[in-house]
């Protein structure tokens, strides 16, 4: 069985929607998370431990970019070159990033460990992308 979770639920809904006609309705449930905010982080706890038991495999995704971005419509943007487009990087976004890509990823770790700890070959995978890799400057 795989949870989806989404901070925005009307978004998560739409998505488990669009994978059930996949063909994949029998496997899926939809549980709505905010990584910042605890009592959001120990309710998906409890769900887990009580609709399953146990968890197999953590994925972690939840990522915010640092910084606002003009692209203008219809032009691509290599993720290379996404830095060049920042029109805001103020402390306040930069704040927000940390809390959800870092200690959002901890939070949700660590309360789900015991759950982990509960299955044959427990596994956390953390999906991120080159767009919020921090680089050096030369």
């Amino acid at each position: 069985m795989v949870v989806l979770i989404s901070r925005d639920e009307k978004r998560g809904l739409k998505a488990l929607e669009s994978l059930k006609h996949s063909g994949l309705s029998d496997y899926l449930v939809f549980h709505q998370l905010d990584v910042a905010d605890p009592e959001s982080i120990a309710f998906l706890a409890d769900f887990v431990k009580k609709q399953f038991g146990k968890l197999d495999i953590l994925v972690n995704n939840a990522a915010i970019l640092g910084a606002t971005f003009f692209i203008a419509p219809g032009i691509e943007v290599n993720s290379r070159d996404i830095w060049s487009k920042a029109t805001d990087e103020n402390y306040e976004l930069a704040k927000k990033c940390i809390e959800i890509n870092y200690y959002g990823a901890k939070i949700i770790v660590e309360a789900l460990i015991p759950l982990l700890q509960l299955s044959d070959l427990p596994r956390i995978v953390n999906v991120s992308s080159s767009v919020v890799m921090l680089k050096v400057e030369s």
